[in-house]
């Protein structure tokens, strides 16, 4: 083999190697994404429940709160 095909597969390999760590480095970059992303969705599951059980509890508060008035009127004419 000659010298410059020698350079020529020492350039290859070399270009192979380069390639192979990006290669590693994106599929790592990967794997973080898609735990950060089930991550994300466990947390956006978890805050809609809370959403849905402090929606629920202000609509409670507020039917109460409506029945306390609509007994407002009647409570203070009894007074009088």
């Amino acid at each position: 083999m000659t010298s410059r095909a020698f350079s020529i597969k020492i350039g290859a390999m070399t270009e192979l190697e380069a390639l192979e760590k990006k290669l590693m480095q994106l599929v790592e970059l990967h794997q973080v994404a898609r735990a950060d992303n089930r991550e994300l969705r466990n947390r956006v599951t978890t805050l809609e429940g809370e959403n849905r059980r402090l929606t629920e509890s202000a609509t409670e508060a507020r039917t109460r709160i409506e029945a306390l008035i609509e007994r407002l009127p009647a409570a203070l004419e009894s007074e009088t």
